[in-house]
């Protein structure tokens, strides 16, 4: 059998390279190679002329360049020192100022009369000269510009180039940062205007008032030499001092060692009189000079001090020759002999300071760089050459391993995606999405990558349920501790004085009976408000959105809350005041429940008020809103619990104040005002009273409203039957006796149905006013009796409150069509059912 004779793969690839990309190579390199060598040489000859000619203008252009470099650095410099000089000035001529205690506490008074900072406080160092007497110092002036040290640590910090920044006033007075310990460093009867520093910025030396640079002299301070930005401070025509930023010689040096000089040159400063203000290193060979940038302090400075002669430019002998020049040009360029080298120099004005930058070039280096940089291309050529050789070298070699490689670039990522679903087996879902060559493994990959995004989402998913569960169980913990305490507490008064009840032995006076009884009492409508309250709240959050909101009159509503309210008012000797509108407004609310609302804000405002106090109920319309506001004259809300406010249970500290409530009120009110559309807030002084305020929509077309069918708020309107009759349809038989007690049998008749069908029958024979209903009828579900009274002409707009104890209940089984007017919470608080019943029908007894 003959075998087949092939090439392997490998081979295949490696053959294809070199003819489609390594010969095709070589020739364009080589042609390249030539074309480079031949036209650098005339690019050589060309550019040197060029050069040649273009090395004077390049070197004046550097110096243009540079010294406005400086330029903008000394007007920054400049700007700095104005900011601080119109800060100065307005400290010390405000009316007011502030001082903390620290910085007066941080000053004392040294053996040789001096007043001085004693500690650094973070801020500026403080020195009164011993030259002004301690009596006749102006200490006010030292805290006013206490006031300054942000300022000057500001500029301080922001500038690099500053390294201090000082006043100095008319008597002495040194404020400097950063702080030293100043009686150290200066003498103690220093008499600062004879300083440079100070008399250059008076009216004499600086009429314009404007601000001004210094000589560079020895910094009393101890920072060496250095030059200052000056600028007076005036208080109307009287110089009360002057104000610098000093920059030291050391740091302008550095500045000019940075600036960019073409050929390796470097660059001097010197002022409009010829001192050299700042030498670099080069320019101490050239010169001989050594830079004065340190001074050693030995002693104190007692007396300005000034660069030598010897650092005067324009009394070198070597540069007579174009002193006339620089003196009298504001820039120019020429020749400068400095140790018998010929130097190429060219200059220009700084115009604000008159200080001239100067650059220096050697000559050779210029030109030996042009004719380096021709045989540096002439070599380049070469290398190229050798290069090339050692590049195709390495391109064998590696065109050699690709084809290698190619074997490898489908087991490789292979390997790569299995280690990616081995991650996502470790629940490591986080994966990077690799690049391979090959699509359909890219594909592959991407789709590996995109599992474990999902898969990591719905982990996470998972987790925040999970945490959210345990969240819910910690509120549902606290929720329970709290509603314990609330419970136990008037379960405790109960259970207490009905032992000592239980346990007596006829010793008990009638009157401690009594006492005993009331006290039960009192506990049992607490404990029975308190559940009424965390079931209407339980209500609210579970059915919010099934209020009836419909147009009421607020004005009417209001009225008869303060109605309600005001026996309760004069029991505890307030007086109760209202400022409503004459006519009616009508807004968008449930009146139900804007009852409700406005009875807590005001039962709140009685509770928590002093004797002989005053509760005022305004309204009035701002916008498109209504805004009632309950104003009392009581304790107020501290601030620090004003934020507390609306959380449930929580009374503010009122817990064992004798005050009755459960904590839950103003919860209830501000959901319920908010699932109206409304807004509450407050506003409250401690110990003078607090304002509680809520905000209901106007109603958009109140004319179209006002027809013969005027609004009734769910009641009859004004109705004075002789009679009221009252259903009570399976309620218990002693509530509804304590009921007609409490009615007297005048005009009120209530009658009762032991099951929901004689409820229906009796419609017909009594035509009830208001029917009460409990939930646990036995023939039938409330609200299908509901239902069928809404659906007869006789009961469809009578009034159905609902007697209940399980208000979770009844919530469910609400809906926006069909529900309760009101809901009583059984065993029933017959005192309160009472009142809702006069409220419903408009009875007054």
């Amino acid at each position: 059998m003959q075998q087949s004779v092939g090439v392997s793969a490998q081979k295949w690839v490696w053959r294809a390279m070199v003819r489609s990309a390594l010969v095709p190579l070589v020739l364009v390199e080589t042609v390249l190679i030539a074309v480079y060598l031949i036209s650098n040489n005339l690019i050589r000859e060309t550019n040197m002329d060029y050069l040649y000619q273009k090395a004077d203008s390049e070197l004046q252009i550097s110096a243009q360049r540079e010294s406005g470099i400086i330029r903008e650095q000394i007007l920054s410099i400049s700007r700095q020192t104005e900011i601080y000089r119109a800060e100065t000035k307005r400290v010390l001529t405000d009316e007011h100022f502030f001082v903390s205690d620290a910085e007066k506490s941080n000053y004392a008074v040294s053996a040789k009369g001096v007043f001085h900072s004693v500690t650094d406080l973070n801020g500026a160092a403080s020195f009164y000269s011993a030259a002004t007497p301690l009596s006749k110092q102006d200490h006010e002036k030292v805290w006013r510009l206490s006031q300054l040290d942000p300022l000057m640590k500001q500029i301080k910090e922001n500038n690099p180039l500053i390294a201090a920044a000082y006043f100095n006033s008319w008597d002495s007075y040194n404020r400097i940062y950063p702080w030293f310990f100043t009686p150290d460093q200066y003498p103690a009867e220093m008499i600062i205007p004879d300083y440079n520093f100070y008399y250059l910025a008076d009216g004499k030396n600086n009429p314009s008032r404007t601000a001004k640079w210094t000589d560079v002299y020895i910094d009393p301070a101890g920072n060496g030499w250095m030059a200052s930005c000056i600028a007076p401070v005036y208080n109307g025509d009287f110089l009360e001092g002057v104000v610098g930023l000093d920059i030291t010689v050391g740091s302008i040096i550095e500045k000019i060692q940075g600036l960019e000089i073409p050929w390796g040159g470097y660059a001097i400063l010197v002022n409009n009189n010829g001192n050299i203000m700042a030498l670099p290193p080069e320019g101490e060979v050239d010169f001989g000079l050594n830079e004065l940038t340190t001074h050693s302090y030995q002693e104190a400075i007692k007396k300005e001090i000034f660069k030598p002669e010897q650092f005067n430019l324009f009394l070198r002998k070597e540069s007579q020759q174009i002193i006339a020049d620089i003196k009298n040009s504001v820039s120019g360029n020429g020749f400068l002999t400095l140790k018998g080298n010929k130097k190429l120099i060219a200059w220009n004005t700084i115009p604000e300071t008159r200080w001239k930058l100067i650059t220096i070039v050697d000559e050779n280096q210029v030109y030996a760089e042009t004719n380096s940089l021709a045989k540096q291309f002439e070599q380049i050529g070469y290398l190229m050459i050798a290069g090339l050789g050692l590049f195709y070298m390495v391109f064998i070699f590696f065109i050699w391993l690709s084809s290698r490689s190619m074997s490898k670039s489908i087991s490789e990522p292979l390997l790569h995606m299995k280690g990616m679903v081995d991650q996502i087996g470790r629940e490591e879902y986080q994966l990077d999405k690799p690049e391979f060559r090959i699509a359909e493994l890219q594909g592959t990959a991407s789709a590996i990558v995109n599992m474990g995004k999902k898969l990591d989402e719905i982990t996470c998913a998972l987790r925040r349920a999970k945490e959210d569960a345990d969240s819910a169980n910690k509120t549902k913990g606290l929720f329970l501790s709290s509603m314990s305490h609330e419970l136990r507490t008037p379960l405790n008064a109960i259970l207490g004085f009905g032992q000592l009840l239980q346990k007596d032995d006829n010793k008990l006076s009638v009157r401690d009976r009594k006492d005993y009884i009331d006290e039960i009492m009192t506990a049992g409508t607490h404990l029975l408000n308190l559940i009424d309250d965390v079931l209407n709240l339980s209500h609210i959050e579970s059915k919010g959105s099934l209020l009836k909101i419909e147009p009421v009159d607020a004005i009417r509503v209001i009225k008869e809350c303060n109605e309600m309210l005001r026996p309760m008012a004069v029991k505890e000797q307030l007086s109760l005041s209202a400022e409503l509108p004459e006519t009616m407004v009508l807004v968008m609310a449930d009146s139900t429940r804007l009852r409700q609302i406005l009875i807590n804000l005001l039962s709140n405002a009685i509770k928590y008020n002093y004797l002989n106090g005053k509760i005022n109920v305004s309204a009035e319309i701002k916008d498109k809103y209504l805004r009632i506001s309950v104003r009392d004259s009581g304790r107020g809300i501290s601030p620090e619990k004003q934020t507390e406010l609306f959380t449930p249970f929580n009374r503010l500290g009122h817990e064992t104040s004798g005050i009755k409530g459960t904590g839950i009120g103003l919860s209830i009110s501000k959901q319920l005002i908010e699932s109206m559309n409304g807004r509450i807030g407050f506003s409250s002084q401690w110990q003078k009273g607090s304002v509680f305020w809520i905000d209901l929509l106007l109603v958009d077309n109140p004319v179209g409203l006002l027809s013969d069918a005027a609004i009734t708020d769910n009641y009859p309107a004004e109705i004075t039957p002789e009679k009221y009759h009252i259903l009570c349809v399976g309620c218990d038989q002693e509530s509804v006796w304590r009921l007609e007690r409490l009615s007297g049998q005048n005009q009120v008749i209530i009658s009762s149905a032991f099951s929901a069908e004689n409820a229906l029958t009796m419609l017909n024979q009594i035509h009830p006013h208001l029917i009460l209903v409990d939930t646990h009828l036995h023939d039938m579900d409330a609200y299908v009796l509901l239902q069928q009274l809404r659906q007869s002409e006789i009961a469809k707009c009578v009034p159905v409150i609902a007697v209940t104890d399980a208000m979770m209940s009844v919530s469910q089984m609400e809906t926006s069509e069909l529900a309760f007017d009101y809901v009583l919470i059984s065993p029933m608080d017959v005192s309160h059912a009472w009142a809702v019943i006069q409220k419903m029908l408009n009875y007054t007894p």
